[in-house]
């Protein structure tokens, strides 16, 4: 069978984006999900398997933010397993990124304050994706000016939608309604990208949900593509995280 190529990408880490409040949380218990995460792309019987990680800054939607060293471990245990860093947000405000057409300056302002936080932890950052694939024009030119290769997605899980921001919120209180639409969506959304040649990007989070759901995508996803008669192949190519 020939192989159809996908790259797993996470947003929103290395802390969970479900996790609004950090009150009584220790570095620990903010970075478990993180770590579940980890394991499972180790230890998947088609891994060990590469992924990039999206990083998000210490503001919105946090009520209090984290401290810096919690964000600085989590990289660490990414970049220790051999995945790859890049450039999500600063802050991850729905108002900022969706008004994009009124707000470019505040936009490149966050983008600034999102290398200037991260790459002293990361060192140079040569990939971005902008939240909710929002962002218009002044992310694209912002990418350009700081020679960042810009991404959106092409397999969107919908792993988000339970989150306190997210568009169209659903399954807040129903986790298994929320695997069954995601194992359920996944081959519909998969088959076109699966025979597309070249290497297809699949968007997931970091989250205490997808945490525990992971081995079942994953499983879904090698399945799906088996089903029409590729072999799944998870990979990061070079060319994806440069201009």
């Amino acid at each position: 069978m020939p192989d159809a190529e996908w790259i797993l990408t996470f947003d929103d880490g290395p802390l969970p984006s479900d996790v609004v409040s950090t009150e009584g949380l220790s570095e620990d218990d903010l970075l478990a999900p993180l770590k579940a995460i980890l394991k499972a792309l180790k230890e998947h019987e088609d891994g060990p398997i590469p992924a990039v990680f999206y990083l998000r800054g210490p503001a919105y939607p946090w009520t209090t933010p984290p401290p810096k060293s919690f964000f600085e471990r989590g990289i660490e245990f990414i970049l220790n397993d051999g995945h790859r860093v890049a450039l999500h947000c600063y802050r991850h405000d729905p108002n900022l990124w969706w008004g994009w057409l009124t707000r470019s300056a505040k936009i490149k302002e966050d983008l600034d304050l999102g290398l200037k936080y991260f790459e002293p932890i990361t060192g140079k950052l040569t990939a971005f994706r902008p939240p909710y694939g929002q962002g218009g024009i002044p992310a694209i030119e912002w990418a350009r000016e700081h020679h960042i290769r810009h991404h959106l997605m092409d397999v969107d899980t919908k792993d988000w939608r339970h989150h306190p921001d997210a568009l169209f919120r659903r399954w807040v209180d129903d986790p298994g309604g929320h695997l069954f639409h995601i194992l359920n969506s996944l081959p519909h959304l998969m088959w076109f990208h699966t025979l597309w040649p070249g290497a297809n990007d699949i968007l997931l989070h970091v989250s205490v949900r997808t945490a525990g759901f992971l081995p079942q995508i994953i499983d879904k996803i090698s399945s799906a593509t088996r089903a029409l008669l590729h072999e799944p192949k998870y990979v990061v190519p070079d060319e994806y995280m440069l201009v």
